[in-house]
C-alpha cells in the first residue's frame, strides 16, 4: 500500500528500496548492541526502548537474517 500511494505522489517508482531496507536494519543492530551494552536509560532513551530486547526475541539474529536475504551478504557469524 505504501509503495503504490508513494508511485501516485511522488509520480515515480521507489528505487533501492532494499538499500534503504538494510540500512535500517543496521541501524537496529546499532540500537540493540547499544542498550545492550549501556542500557536504555544511560542512553538517555525512553524506557520503553528496552521493549526492542524481549526475551524470546533475538533482534540482532532477525536482522542478519534480512541483511542476507536482501543482500546475499552473511553477517551471522558476528551476531551472538
Amino acid at each position: 500500500m505504501f509503495l503504490k500511494h508513494y508511485r501516485t505522489m511522488a509520480g515515480e517508482e521507489l528505487k533501492n528500496l532494499d538499500f534503504y531496507y538494510v540500512v535500517r536494519v543496521c541501524f537496529f543492530l546499532f540500537i540493540t548492541s547499544m542498550i545492550e551494552t549501556h542500557g536504555a536509560d544511560e542512553l538517555g532513551l525512553k524506557g520503553n526502548a528496552d521493549t526492542l530486547m524481549q526475551p524470546g526475541f533475538n533482534m540482532p539474529r532477525a536482522c542478519a537474517e534480512v541483511i542476507e536475504e536482501k543482500t546475499g551478504i552473511s553477517v551471522s557469524s558476528i551476531i551472538t
